[in-house]
């Protein structure tokens, strides 16, 4: 492990403590269920955005240098439920979309996660706390993506009445990490079920490098990097053909990724 490494895990553990220690403390003040979460979103955003702050060997640059815009978003969720989708090259994509995301769509979104972890100290305390929503998958084979659907009935409720509410889901559709994060894995297309029923409008949030500064098999991540990122819709909630499937669905989202894959990664010019 390097110096940049060494500096970036014990940034991220230092933040991750008082995080845990003020989401417990959020947890005694006599909020609504919802608005707990909220705010522990929230604080676990700011936890993220100084690890990269006080880690300048990571550098985060905008698409053509144009900051994101989160105003479709905003306005997108005041007629109905949203979703985010995000490609998924390390872990350190979480913790960038997550510092990335102003605390007025943050605090209205969660997130599905591998239940396994939930059991990692301090962070799987912090996802609780936000709400976020466990897979509990049938196998631990990789590759595999059936789940324990009498484990997932309450979890589903959950997600209904958070989509109910105009919620936010923020999802990975590649469902693993990729090898290739330059060439998109095929979309699990049972995450597009839910937008498909509810016709919720699509966004996406591409990134290029987040594999450099952790890689997929490194313990922590930090390594000096330049870390590219977009943020763009992708379907209107009034723009579905009556005629798709969830495979349809999940095809064209996978192809307007791709195409924006592309552009991060200088393999095709702007057309």
């Amino acid at each position: 492990m390097g110096l940049a490494q060494a500096w970036f895990g014990i940034c991220l553990v230092l933040n991750l403590m008082w995080t845990w220690v003020v989401c417990h403390l959020i947890y005694i003040l006599p909020f609504s269920k919802h608005q707990k979460e909220a705010l522990s979103v929230q604080t676990i955003s700011l936890a993220f955005y100084l690890t990269i702050l006080f880690s300048p060997q990571i550098q985060i640059k905008y698409k053509d240098d144009i900051p994101l815009d989160w105003k479709p978003v905003v306005e997108a969720r005041k007629k109905g439920p949203v979703i985010i989708m995000i490609n998924h090259q390390s872990f350190f994509d979480s913790l960038l979309y997550v510092a990335m995301s102003p605390g007025v769509t943050l605090g209205r979104c969660r997130t599905f996660m591998k239940s396994t972890l939930l059991d990692i100290p301090l962070f799987g305390a912090i996802s609780r706390m936000c709400g976020h929503f466990p897979v509990y998958f049938a196998s631990d084979e990789t590759g595999k993506f059936g789940v324990d659907k009498e484990k997932m009935k309450p979890v589903m409720a959950r997600m209904n009445e958070h989509m109910d509410n105009k919620g936010i889901i923020s999802m990975f559709p590649e469902g693993q990490m990729n090898k290739a994060p330059g060439q998109l894995q095929s979309f699990r297309r049972g995450s597009f079920a839910v937008a498909l029923e509810r016709k919720c409008t699509l966004f996406q949030f591409v990134m290029h490098g987040a594999e450099i500064s952790w890689p997929r098999t490194a313990t922590i991540g930090g390594a000096p990097s330049t870390v590219t990122i977009s943020l763009s819709k992708v379907l209107d909630s009034a723009d579905y053909k009556e005629e798709w499937t969830n495979t349809e669905l999940s095809e064209f989202c996978q192809k307007n990724m791709q195409n924006e894959v592309d552009i991060l990664y200088n393999n095709k010019k702007t057309s």
